[in-house]
């Protein structure tokens, strides 16, 4: 692949829009690892702060581990996945209770989960060309959203 065909894969198609979709899921992550804990344990006075971190990567991991069973393909669960977490996130913080906190956590992590496995499927689907490239650019751009 010449530095031509990079440029070419970079101008066409959805590559550019999954590379600043992934720097901005590592950015919400990031955030959340810290947000997180302080929130559940400071915000609320609840002795939960590590263990809603705990819920946050279960609801992740359930996410990844249930995706290829539930049958939705993965364009449609990167549609709509993030919509779902937000509004089960927005729905459960103004309660004070850390233990309902750490359940809705569970359950937002839990929909937006499988994301970056299905934006990485999608990408390389679209860009067969260079799967190295899409992945190594989305996963640059994962870690420095999650960086900052």
């Amino acid at each position: 692949m010449t530095f031509a065909d990079m440029r070419n894969v970079l101008r066409s198609g959805t590559l550019p829009v999954f590379v600043l979709a992934m720097f901005f899921h590592g950015f919400f992550m990031g955030g959340m690892n810290n947000w997180v804990n302080y929130y559940v344990g400071t915000t609320l006075n609840s002795s939960l702060g590590s263990t809603a971190l705990s819920f946050m990567f279960t609801g992740v991991l359930l996410a990844r581990f249930l995706m290829p069973y539930t049958g939705i393909k993965p364009e449609k669960l990167i549609r709509y996945a993030g919509l779902a977490a937000a509004a089960v996130l927005l729905a459960v913080l103004p309660f004070s209770n850390g233990l309902v906190v750490c359940i809705g956590i569970a359950v937002s992590c839990f929909c937006f989960g499988a994301m970056i496995p299905c934006m990485l499927n999608v990408a390389c689907a679209e860009t067969k060309e260079s799967t190295l490239m899409a992945t190594s650019l989305m996963m640059l751009a994962l870690y420095l959203g999650q960086g900052i």
